[in-house]
């Protein structure tokens, strides 16, 4: 039996999926307008402060596998349910990538050896890696799910953060010092760049109700954290990224990120107070976000192939159509399909009754 969506959950998953497909809807005009320009700030600061989503979702798996509240795991179970329904959809949409780049000509000289190689990267198209962390997430889990058990959320929260700094920028140094890797380029899609939101996913899920109370009786506060951390975050990348370490910029971004997940997830509990569920067409984008995260990039490439064989040149053009073919044709028919299983699902569920 399917446990139960809750509502400021789903809010907080669709959201992010919104979000995902505005990052790379901008991409372009965040690379093309001139910098400092009014036309540059306004596309540039939305970008920017939607840097957050991947970091959300992965906290939000983490929430998702502790919040039945048992202190033991069905590891097999989880990972067969993962991989049916992240890891599979992954691979078919992988194929779906390379088969449209071969048909551009792009590839060449693809052998099978590459495609592999494409999988266990998540670089055939550039939100692919994260399937290839979360998928790092839920092999580890039992040993995440334990940790959420057997240690209290004050001790634990801050360890994960420190050991996220620490990694983050010594697993390249390590892995050359040791001979391992000379020059390691994908640390961005290796679990322990993230694992801070993964563990204090696991802590939320494993005190939910806990952390409703927090986050409703501190909603002004992380409000007031949230707006002043995201000015000092677009400051910094606007400003200061040339002037300041990296290690500064990339540790202020994780406090910022983790002050926007939970500032949203406080403004979707609230509004979700006095409704248990999302309506109709929403519930359905909610089951929607997975296909629409894997396909919306097709999309804006098809997209953006039309227009340069039309000649559109203009950027404020391009971005309309940009946001038109990105938003409508991925999210209907991502949810035509979902809508088209849940009616099979359940003429398939009679005849076995």
């Amino acid at each position: 039996m399917e446990r139960k969506r809750l509502p400021e959950l789903s809010w907080l998953n669709l959201f992010f999926c919104v979000l995902v497909v505005l990052i790379h809807t901008l991409s372009e005009p965040v690379t093309r307008l001139v910098s400092g320009s009014a036309q540059y700030y306004a596309v540039m600061i939305p970008w920017r402060l939607s840097s957050f989503v991947v970091q959300g979702f992965i906290f939000l798996s983490g929430v998702k596998l502790t919040l039945n509240g048992k202190d033991k795991l069905d590891v097999p179970a989880l990972w067969c349910r993962r991989f049916k329904s992240i890891v599979v959809p992954y691979l078919i949409w992988t194929l779906v990538y390379i088969c449209y780049y071969l048909n551009l000509g792009w590839m060449p000289h693809l052998t099978w050896g590459d495609v592999g190689l494409y999988v266990l990267r998540g670089n055939v198209i550039s939100p692919f890696y994260f399937v290839v962390t979360i998928v790092q997430f839920y092999l580890l889990a039992p040993v995440f799910h334990k940790l959420a058990v057997k240690v209290r959320p004050a001790v634990l929260i801050p360890a994960a953060f420190v050991l996220n700094v620490v990694l983050r920028h010594s697993l390249e140094p390590l892995l050359r010092v040791t001979g391992i890797c000379e020059n390691f380029a994908y640390t961005d899609r290796v679990f322990v760049t993230y694992v801070f939101y993964f563990v204090l996913g696991c802590s939320v899920g494993r005190y939910y109700e806990k952390f409703l109370a927090f986050l409703k009786r501190g909603a002004a506060w992380l409000a007031l954290a949230f707006v002043l951390l995201a000015a000092g975050d677009v400051v910094i990348y606007d400003r200061l990224l040339a002037r300041v370490s990296f290690v500064f910029v990339d540790t202020y971004h994780m406090v910022y990120c983790a002050s926007a997940i939970l500032f949203f997830a406080s403004v979707f509990t609230l509004l979700s107070q006095k409704k248990d569920r999302l309506p109709g067409l929403f519930a359905l984008a909610d089951r929607a976000t997975y296909p629409v995260f894997l396909c919306h990039c097709l999309v804006i490439r098809i997209t953006d192939g039309k227009m340069d064989a039309a000649g559109v040149t203009s950027i404020g053009a391009r971005l309309v159509l940009r946001f038109v073919a990105a938003y409508v044709i991925s999210f209907a028919a991502c949810i035509l399909w979902q809508a088209a299983r849940r009616v099979i699902d359940e003429v398939a569920g009679r005849r076995k009754n």
